[in-house]
């Protein structure tokens, strides 16, 4: 059985548009992929099909070769499948404590009631454990009974990423994660990422700053208009002509 994360032959339209087309992708177990390519290639698109947001058209997502196409995103989490947003997803009224209550409660069976999550609930041991060790990996512990919606934007976004690590994530899917973050914030991230990957977990990054894919990623993969063009090294990536032409209209 393969192990990780394999994407085959996935292909998305829109009405006459095809946002992906055909697009084959492999995330081992500790590997962090980088996903990049000029707006509009179809990254974020990919990373919903994985996620389970959005269905395909065609084509094949499994984890360590079982099928994931028919989970909803729920169950995708259970099973390790977890994600960032690149817009916020927050409940603006809870705490950071209580985001990551949420989360390690709601990998327990179906049926769980909210007033169970939050309420009228305290963690039990291993869960306050899970949720002390995600605030110190993102450094959010100072804020852990603030209220997110008095955060601002960076902070937000390493309660986006904390959350996933507190579900025990085996896929992570990173969707523009340093996007809002000051240079402190965005070195925090990618400590967390490596501290991630280096405990087993494959990332799935898609980001636009590509000095932190070239400092971040194992491997790059280049999308345009909803095809894979290139991968290999950052270096290797970035000196094929054809990723320039897409990113510069020319090669350089």
């Amino acid at each position: 059985m393969a192990e990780g994360l394999a994407v085959e032959g996935l292909s998305v339209g829109f009405g006459g548009v095809r946002a992906l087309d055909g697009v084959d992708l492999a995330l081992r177990p500790g590997e962090i992929v980088g996903l990049v390519g000029p707006n509009g290639a179809g990254k974020s698109t990919l990373i919903n099909c994985v996620g389970g947001q959005l269905e395909a058209a065609a084509g094949r997502v499994s984890l360590d070769g079982a099928p994931l196409d028919s989970m909803p995103p729920y169950l995708r989490a259970r099973r390790g499948v977890l994600r960032t947003f690149q817009r916020i997803a927050v409940f603006p009224e809870l705490t950071v404590r209580e985001h990551l209550f949420v989360a390690v409660r709601a990998r327990r069976p179906a049926g769980t009631r909210w007033s169970e999550l939050v309420d009228r609930a305290q963690p039990n041991e291993a869960e306050a454990l899970a949720i002390e060790e995600a605030l110190d990996r993102v450094g959010l512990r100072e804020r852990a009974d603030v209220a997110v919606a008095t955060l601002p934007l960076g902070a937000c976004r390493l309660v986006e990423i904390a959350r996933a690590l507190v579900g025990g994530p085996r896929v992570l899917l990173a969707d523009e994660p340093s996007s809002g973050l000051d240079p402190r914030e965005a070195e925090t991230l990618a400590t967390v990422l490596r501290s991630v990957a280096g405990q087993g977990t494959g990332v799935l990054l898609v980001e636009h700053d590509l000095a932190m894919v070239a400092e971040l990623c194992d491997r790059v993969v280049v999308l345009h208009v909803g095809r894979v063009i290139a991968q290999g090294s950052f270096a290797e990536v970035m000196a094929d002509p054809t990723v320039q032409r897409a990113y510069l209209g020319h090669a350089a």
